[in-house]
């Protein structure tokens, strides 16, 4: 269980409940590539709003589990959110990114983040500071997480991951191109991602002015048709080394997770980012 004071960014099913969901499931894969138990490891997580991926991880027996936010009044919420729960968490700290968690030498199994991650232009301005703190990414979403990219080295263990989510709403190419260059095939798409989520009603204002991002290749939406943009939001998880991470050539899918999206605006934006389009998009109705 959550809460989520309306002044601050929630706790929510499309980004943060796939992150705590998927920081579980690494956290099981480091413990047995290590040969620890789950009660050995020591994991945070950071930008962690309420800290879905925290409580999570230490409901599921991660040994240490630390948490942080730049701003205090999500550590408010998280300590509420683990009163709720019946928990503590190991520590909650104040500060920036990795910036909390730097000691004198590498010492995490499992760094989990959802970073702010919109482009700044599509922050609404009439938002509380919270809620932009907790979203402005930089020109393309990434700032911050290329930021923290650059650090793990300080933090992380030799068999150590940081997973994190990535949405389509930010520059999701330039990130594989920055993946690339810096962590070359230590990283991978998480199973199970990426996810389909509504993103806004079609009836909004922004909606004209995102299509035109798309269709630009800044970002991947579609119209659904229930009366809402659609969005991707995918996991990813980074070794500390090759070795802890060995991986094809991956790249960011475009086919939700467990279903097909059959509006015909999905397909339209396939074309336009060069993937193909899938031989069956509709299902087949049985003939009576």
């Amino acid at each position: 269980m959550f809460n989520n004071p309306a002044h601050l960014y929630p706790v929510n099913r499309y980004q943060s409940l796939v992150l705590a969901h998927l920081a579980c499931q690494e956290a099981v894969q480091v413990a047995a590539s290590a040969g620890k138990p789950m009660a050995a490891l020591s994991a945070v997580e950071i930008c962690c709003g309420g800290s879905p991926a925290a409580l999570a991880m230490k409901a599921s027996g991660v040994g240490f589990v630390g948490a942080s936010d730049i701003q205090g009044v999500s550590l408010q919420q998280t300590r509420l959110n683990a009163s709720i729960n019946g928990m503590s968490l190991d520590r909650v700290a104040l500060g920036s990114g990795l910036e909390p968690w730097i000691n004198t030498g590498p010492w995490l199994d499992l760094v989990a983040c959802n970073p702010p991650c919109l482009p700044d232009a599509l922050v609404d301005s009439r938002l509380g500071t919270a809620w932009q703190t907790a979203m402005k990414g930089g020109s393309g979403g990434f700032d911050l997480l290329f930021e923290i990219l650059g650090a793990l080295d300080k933090v992380l263990l030799p068999h150590g991951r940081f997973v994190f989510v990535v949405t389509s709403m930010m520059d999701f190419e330039r990130i594989a191109q920055f993946l690339h260059r810096h962590v070359e095939q230590a990283w991978r798409v998480c199973p199970g991602t990426p996810v389909a989520a509504p993103y806004c009603r079609l009836d909004e204002a922004v909606v004209p002015r995102l299509l035109a991002m798309r269709d630009e290749r800044h970002i991947f939406v579609w119209q659904g048709e229930d009366g809402w943009l659609w969005r991707l939001t995918w996991g990813v998880a980074v070794g500390a080394s090759a070795a802890a991470m060995v991986s094809d050539r991956p790249a960011f899918g475009f086919y939700p997770y467990g279903f097909m999206p059959t509006a015909p605006d999905y397909l339209h934006a396939l074309e336009i980012f060069g993937q193909a389009i899938p031989d069956n998009p509709l299902p087949k109705v049985a003939p009576r």
